[in-house]
């Protein structure tokens, strides 16, 4: 049962580790089958102080999960019609809060987000859109400007490429819509980013728990233009545990405008303006866990899907019982055999018997 149990665990951890890989592979695997483009690659380096820093600090790529970043001339009809720059990061997560922190840099620029199937900003002169893991940053190719038609159709191509989802950060899906400031939404994954917002109170800053993978989004709420910090944890003990924390580093913490705080499952939500407000606006987030299926029930035949891991632990079960079985069935037929040949050759049964003398 011993080898049985290992035989099984290695097969869930090598199974899961694969679907791992390639859920979190290098967009060089999917850049020669986007339709209708041919990239060819122009640089890529693993090393953040070697990526461009238009939009994005060394710190900001390090807490991101920066992992890759490559540079890529796109083709179309024979012609090179745009460069693109992407960041793979660790997770969509790290994607996610560069293309905020892309969007919040433009402030300004004549930026606008297009009707496209991906999260995006497009103008003229330069792009943003992001898919899964990655943030693709698009130029315009020498000499040229940006075309709104080339910019959607290498949109929608990696869209039906890329088999990554774009999932918002659950601090970010939370945020209340209601009296939200449009274009006020925030995304931090560690304290480089968050110390830069004055809003925040610095004395939480070594409270939160930022060494605990923790998310913080935050966004403005009418008609006081207050804000609201949500901050999202992997568990609601440990929510739990950092708010009274909070609660305590507070008591001794003078602000002007009323700070009030809420937790809801795996959130808590802080709340700097006046008391009626806040009511308002934390009354509002309510933490509601969804399940999403990321592939069908059935997938094709020729789908090359990356399998979850609970697929890998189904087949690692239905694998292992199969064995079982099979060997359960092998022993059964080895010893009615073994039984038919003594029965019918008595004598094998007694070929190694002890042979005595009988000197005495």
């Amino acid at each position: 049962m011993k080898r049985i149990a290992l035989v099984f665990i290695s097969l869930v951890s090598l199974v899961a580790a694969s679907g791992s890989v390639s859920a979190q592979s290098a967009f060089q695997q999917y850049a020669p089958k986007l339709s209708g483009f041919q990239l060819d690659l122009q640089t890529r380096t693993e090393d953040p102080s070697q990526a461009p820093h238009q939009f994005f600090s060394q710190n900001l790529l390090e807490e991101s999960g920066f992992k890759v970043f490559s540079d890529w001339n796109v083709r179309s009809g024979g012609r090179t019609v745009m460069v693109s720059q992407v960041f793979e990061t660790a997770s969509s997560m790290g994607a996610y809060a560069l293309f905020n922190e892309a969007e919040h840099s433009s402030a300004g620029a004549d930026w606008s987000p297009l009707n496209l199937p991906l999260g995006n900003d497009f103008s003229s002169k330069e792009a943003v859109f992001w898919r899964g893991n990655f943030l693709f940053h698009i130029l315009p190719a020498p000499s040229g400007t940006l075309r709104e038609a080339d910019f959607a159709d290498f949109v929608k191509a990696v869209a039906s490429t890329v088999d990554v989802e774009n999932l918002l950060p659950v601090s970010v899906s939370h945020l209340p819509a209601e009296d939200r400031v449009k274009g006020s939404v925030h995304f931090y994954l560690g304290a480089d980013s968050l110390s830069k917002d004055a809003a925040f109170p610095k004395p939480l800053l070594q409270e939160i728990g930022l060494s605990d993978r923790i998310e913080i989004a935050t966004a403005r709420y009418q008609p006081g233009d207050d804000p609201l910090f949500v901050i999202g944890y992997p568990t609601p003990s440990l929510a739990d545990q950092y708010l009274i924390r909070m609660q305590d580093r507070l008591k001794s913490y003078f602000s002007k405008e009323g700070i009030y705080m809420k937790r809801s499952g795996v959130l808590i939500g802080i709340f700097i303006g006046p008391e009626t407000q806040a009511r308002t606006v934390l009354g509002a987030l309510q933490y509601k866990p969804t399940i999403k299926w990321l592939k069908k029930k059935e997938p094709p035949a020729n789908d090359h899907g990356v399998m979850t891991f609970i697929g890998a632990v189904t087949s690692a079960i239905l694998g292992t019982g199969t064995l079982i079985l099979m060997a359960i069935g092998g022993g059964l037929v080895a010893g009615f055999i073994r039984y038919g040949l003594f029965k019918a050759f008595p004598r094998l049964l007694h070929r190694n018997d002890m042979i005595r003398l009988k000197l005495h």
